[in-house]
């Protein structure tokens, strides 16, 4: 294999590990950053919300101009800027210069993920489509998953300004490799025409649906901020779809949702990243809170998960571009569902090891289906689209992700208004019943399409 060609690869891989990397690491300091400025529970939860917005919002955006003027030149814009804001955010002297870097951040991250894949593919040859996507999935898995454990040891050993620091090496050398190894890719149908009505309707769309969901489990899902959110979400969704449908150059090419196999991945893949939260959100307080875990010991026991997510994937990647994502899919889910439930029966006297085993397994069913799914959406783009069916996988694994939460805070609220405790009963209840809502994507990865699979269609 070509020295240059992996060189590459290596600078998109650091590129898209430290975006990952980010949407966890700075959960575990919040709690120092909250003293630090003083301030609430509820300002000091934008440090994370405003990143996660801004990446949901700008990925589909990003996905289509990389396509049209040029992948590797976005890629580096998003790059210099993740890079700038990480180092000035270890600087901030107020709350809402934090924030305002963190969006900015987001911004960028969501301009650097969906071109992560198209970049790749362009790299090596098709055979070898199966192993980059196994690693790719494996670096996300990892990155997020091991957030919390290396944020708590970067705020225990220097301060929480590390968390941020952190990404500067990585993205210097990310930026070096980048522009000494990696090659231009376009998507050589794509015309310079941009389809503005089309970025500011699912712009529009993304913003209040991730809002929707940040804000549901604090104000009620039925409350009328909330409602009047998710109908503006719905509504510009309609309009989105009507504009893509009459315009010549659309952003998002329609027929390309109309392939069962693109589909049944993307829809499959929000379940999955939705169970993932439960063994890396969820878990995080039961360890600090019911345990009694300090936050190093508490991150340092959830590794357990990624790195069962790491061996997974690098297996099932290569394996499922020959035999198919569908099986891997569908244990993947069980498995995840089974360990969310499992979760359930640990109370307080449970041992650091009872947690770990939950953990492997949970990590195994998000590392053997999260590669499988996405390379199946990828694979089943024409191979000019690849750009934009990276974008929207990636939407749907950031959806999956911000729903995991919601759903689990809310669950963990309302038991504990229920049994009037805060104990692990509540935590208890909240794992179980979300393992039955996870039980729905059992079910679609079982009868709703079978589908999915590893083919190449053409449209």
């Amino acid at each position: 294999m070509n020295n240059k060609k992996i060189l590459a690869f290596i600078a998109i891989v650091i590129g898209f590990f430290m975006t990952m990397l980010d949407t966890t690491i700075v959960n575990i300091a919040l709690p120092k950053i909250t003293e630090y400025y003083n301030a609430n529970i509820e300002a000091i939860t934008w440090v994370s919300n405003g990143f996660n917005i801004a990446l949901a919002v700008i990925i589909l955006t990003a996905s289509k101009l990389g396509d049209q003027f040029g992948r590797k030149k976005l890629f580096l814009f998003g790059l210099f800027l993740f890079t700038l804001t990480s180092f000035l955010e270890g600087f901030s002297n107020s709350l809402v210069m934090l924030v305002t870097l963190r969006v900015i951040q987001g911004l960028s991250a969501g301009i650097m993920v969906p071109l992560t894949i198209p970049l790749s593919v362009d790299i090596f040859s098709e055979e070898r489509f199966g192993a980059i996507v196994g690693i790719w999935g494996a670096v996300g898995g990892f990155a997020s998953a091991c957030g919390p454990g290396l944020g708590g040891l970067l705020t225990n050993a220097f301060s929480w300004q590390a968390v941020f620091f952190v990404n500067v090496p990585f993205g210097v050398v990310s930026f070096i490799l980048s522009i000494a190894f990696l090659k231009e890719s376009f998507d050589e149908t794509a015309t310079k025409s941009i389809d503005f009505l089309g970025i500011i309707t699912i712009s529009i769309s993304m913003l209040t649906l991730i809002l929707g969901l940040i804000d549901a489990p604090n104000e009620g899902w039925n409350s009328r901020n909330i409602l009047a959110l998710f109908t503006v979400a719905v509504i510009s969704l309609i309009i989105f779809v009507i504009i893509e449908l009459k315009v010549k150059e659309p952003m998002l090419p329609m027929q390309l949702l109309k392939s069962k196999y693109f589909t049944g991945a993307s829809i499959t893949m929000i379940f999955i990243t939705a169970g993932m939260m439960a063994g890396s959100f969820l878990i995080s307080f039961f360890l600090t809170n019911i345990m009694k875990l300090s936050v190093l010991d508490s991150g340092l026991t959830i590794i357990a998960m990624p790195i069962a997510m790491i061996v997974l994937s690098l297996i099932a990647g290569p394996i499922s571009h020959k035999l198919g994502a569908r099986p891997f899919a569908i244990l993947g889910i069980i498995l995840v569902s089974l360990s969310v439930y499992l979760f359930g029966t640990l109370n307080v006297d449970s041992s650091r090891f009872d947690v770990m085993w939950r953990l492997v397994i949970c990590g195994a069913g998000i590392g053997m289906s999260i590669s499988p799914l996405m390379a199946s959406a990828i694979k089943n783009a024409p191979r000019d689209k690849v750009g934009i069916a990276s974008g929207i996988a990636n939407v749907s694994r950031t959806i999956g992700m911000v729903l995991g939460v919601a759903i689990i805070a809310t669950l963990l609220s309302n038991n504990m208004r229920i049994s009037g405790l805060r104990n692990y009963v509540s935590y208890d209840n909240t794992f179980k019943s979300f393992s039955l809502i996870l039980i729905f994507g059992v079910i679609f990865a079982i009868f709703g399409d079978k589908s999915y699979k590893n083919k190449d269609i053409r449209m």
